[in-house]
């Protein structure tokens, strides 16, 4: 009785959760959760139809009796769909029956993340990754400029404040280096099984480059020096390469690329002599530096061609994504031509082909979900089955963005977080299985054109026209 009576009053209460004032109606709904601490009576009980998550956050509270007000999404859970509108209207979109008791699965509400550090570029950002770590809990940022840089960073946690509070992210430049005679539109860092760490490159002069990183120990002064080789660089596109995804494949980098010359390009690069511990076994000392030790290295740099080229598309091949970094079988591929396409590696053939009405600018799979992320040109981020055959429609189309969204990823830990970011200056954090986005992130004063994920989801960063490296703490 006690809960009837404080759901009809937060009906009342949250009019930002009554769409259209109607009231009196009720619905028999029975709350469940997997945290243990947050768990409250399992009896379905009637709540008014009006209700949405702000009202049913505020009766989770009431009943836990909570000291602090924890704010809770809800998951309506046969229909896999969040709640973001009021209980009655997503029963009508849902097609679900009012007489039913309606389950809604709870947890505590991921929170908007927080701008935790920022850091000046040379030029324009125009691609970066962050899914390796230098040392365990402080991940690299490698970022592709528009002066042709290839850029690592690490982010760093700052010293506890003198409150004793937990501390900001520093972003600590590593390296620079000269990577191509035109802009860097795409990088991808990728490891080893023996720990090796790699990192590949593409840009608009038509070249692809691997190079291995290797981190030394801190110095007395606290800071991690790097040594950089470039082992292989890759020529066989006509024309800029607009992306690259690549994955260590026993002794081989296998590296898919696209760019303006319409065709996709895989690469298998041998990566012998690229362990870990030879690099860091060689004596500093035996390094030779200046005029000659660069002739040196430069004599010893791979100059590969392609395994295979693979045509199709009819335009501009803006994202490739692999669609197992562990089982790298399939490369996915998205285009101007409005086409998603999967091409067998094993056979070099197109396998699928999803044809949209939109030029595709960036693209990232979901492995867990087996479904791909798409951005477009008309401030859409769309979702579709990948594992489709023949023409299909997406699943899902996302629309929040004001402009050209440019790039999309998945969260590396949870297969319901989707991040884009746009050229209306913003990133939006999603959870797919609701077309409203949880938060926008508006701190760039310029386009966005590049967005990433940390191993651990810990932080998000990105990177514009404006210039700068922008770390976001989840």
């Amino acid at each position: 009785r006690e809960v009837v009576v404080l759901g009809r009053a937060l009906g009342r209460m949250s009019h930002s959760d009554d769409e259209d004032g109607m009231s009196g109606a009720q619905l028999r709904v029975q709350f469940v959760t997997e945290h243990e601490r947050f768990r409250v009576t399992d009896t379905s009980i009637a709540v008014p139809a009006e209700l949405g998550r702000t009202g049913l956050s505020q009766i989770i509270n009431h009943l836990l009796a909570l000291p602090e007000v924890v704010p809770f999404d809800f998951l309506i859970r046969e229909k896999q769909a969040l709640v973001r509108s009021t209980l009655r209207r997503h029963l009508d979109d849902l097609q679900l029956s009012s007489e039913a008791v309606l389950v809604l699965e709870y947890a505590p509400a991921l929170q908007q993340p927080d701008l935790s550090a920022e850091s000046e570029w040379p030029d324009w950002i125009a691609a970066v990754d962050a899914r390796l770590e230098a040392e365990p809990g402080c991940p690299v940022v490698a970022c592709g400029a528009y002066d042709g840089s290839l850029q690592l960073s690490r982010l760093v946690k700052s010293a506890a404040g003198p409150e004793g509070g937990s501390g900001g992210v520093q972003v600590e430049l590593i390296d620079r280096i000269q990577a191509h005679r035109g802009a860097v539109k795409g990088v991808r860092q990728f490891q080893s099984e023996q720990g090796a760490k790699y990192v590949a490159t593409v840009g608009k002069d038509g070249l692809a480059h691997i190079f291995q990183t290797v981190y030394s120990a801190r110095g007395d002064d606290g800071l991690q020096k790097l040594e950089d080789t470039r082992v292989a660089t890759c020529q066989g596109h006509v024309g800029s390469v607009e992306c690259v995804d690549a994955v260590e494949l026993g002794e081989f980098a296998l590296m898919g690329t696209g760019g303006w010359d319409h065709a996709v390009c895989l690469w298998k690069v041998p990566l012998a002599g690229g362990g870990a511990e030879e690099s860091e076994a060689r004596p500093a000392k035996s390094r030779r530096t200046g005029k000659a030790g660069a002739q040196e290295r430069a004599a010893l740099v791979k100059q590969e061609a392609p395994a295979a080229l693979l045509s199709g598309h009819r335009d501009c091949v803006s994202a490739v994504c692999w669609e197992s970094r562990s089982a790298p079988a399939t490369l996915f591929s998205g285009s101007w031509d409005h086409s998603l396409r999967a091409w067998d590696v094993t056979r070099e053939s197109c396998v699928m082909e999803l044809v949209g009405n939109k030029v595709v600018t960036g693209l990232d799979h979901n492995e867990s979900r087996r479904v791909l992320a798409s951005a477009h040109a008309d401030n859409m981020v769309r979702i579709w089955d990948s594992r489709t055959t023949g023409d299909s429609v997406a699943k899902l189309g996302l629309k929040s963005h004001k402009a050209w969204v440019a790039a999309v990823r998945w969260s590396p830990t949870n297969e319901n977080l989707l991040v884009s970011a746009s050229h209306d200056r913003t990133l939006k954090l999603w959870d797919v299985r609701s077309t409203v986005p949880l938060y926008t992130l508006s701190q760039h004063t310029a386009k966005v054109l590049a967005v990433d994920w940390t191993a651990d989801a810990s932080s998000i960063v990105s990177g514009g026209a404006d210039s700068r490296l922008r770390a976001f703490a989840m």
